[in-house]
């Protein structure tokens, strides 16, 4: 059963964990950020959201795992690939994006938040203006 602190309920194994003299600042500021937002009850500003969505730690084995499997699904079956890398001559400023490529390229980048990570593959997607993809992770 939940514990409370100061009405924001936590899981007791992460209490249990943090048995520490600054334990509400632990919670409800520095360590967990969402914590700190949610407890409030209040909606937060851009400022709170984005710490709370920053705080997700990066793991390299699932972002390793998250970029095969959007490579290969689009390698299969994004049937633009070869237009959004070659566009025709137009009036519009459409850039050159070798999805693929850029894909690839972000197996080797160092994240310091999987939110950073999540938004880098979020902004390739939408490079392509083409309203048949979207890539939009998901923060349970």
């Amino acid at each position: 059963m939940p514990i409370s602190c100061q009405d924001a309920p936590i899981v007791p194994t992460i209490a249990t964990k943090l048995q520490h003299e600054n334990f509400h600042d632990i919670v409800f500021g520095r360590v967990f950020p969402c914590f700190a937002w949610v407890s409030t009850k209040v909606d937060g500003g851009w400022e709170q959201s984005k710490a709370c969505l920053e705080n997700f730690p990066f793991n390299n084995a699932v972002a390793q795992q998250t970029l095969d499997t959007v490579i290969d699904t689009l390698d299969a079956f994004f049937v633009f690939k070869d237009i959004a890398a070659r566009p025709p001559k137009s009036q519009l400023s459409i850039k050159n994006v070798d999805l693929i490529k850029e894909l690839k390229a972000l197996k080797n980048k160092k994240y310091n938040s999987d939110f950073a990570f999540q938004t880098d593959i979020q902004n390739i997607a939408s490079s392509l203006y083409d309203a048949h993809l979207s890539y939009s992770p998901l923060y349970v």
